[in-house]
């Protein structure tokens, strides 16, 4: 949540549109009702959610993604756990 402040503050301090996307691991997670596609946006709603309550206008976020373990960020370990995260990007047309 501290992180998520300060992610804001940047946000807020700057212009542009944003762009939230959610990733997982390969390890198959399932349950009766989410698996790692909803794990993966669920994680992206959240950071969407933090930062509309911390001052950022809703209005500036484009997009909100779920990608689960499609586009892993170390490609060579697909468990590993750099590829759980949340990827907020920054649209300054400029």
């Amino acid at each position: 949540v501290l992180a998520m402040e300060k992610i804001g503050r940047i946000v807020n301090s700057q212009k542009g549109t944003l762009s939230i996307n959610g990733h997982t691991d390969a390890r198959p997670f399932r349950s009766d009702n989410y698996d790692n596609w909803r794990l993966s946006t669920a994680r992206a709603h959240s950071a969407y959610y933090m930062l509309v309550r911390g001052g950022v206008d809703e209005r500036r976020i484009t997009e909100v993604a779920g990608f689960a373990d499609r586009q892993p960020k170390v490609a060579a370990d697909p468990l590993a756990a750099a590829n759980r995260r949340i990827e907020i990007l920054m649209a300054t047309g400029g």
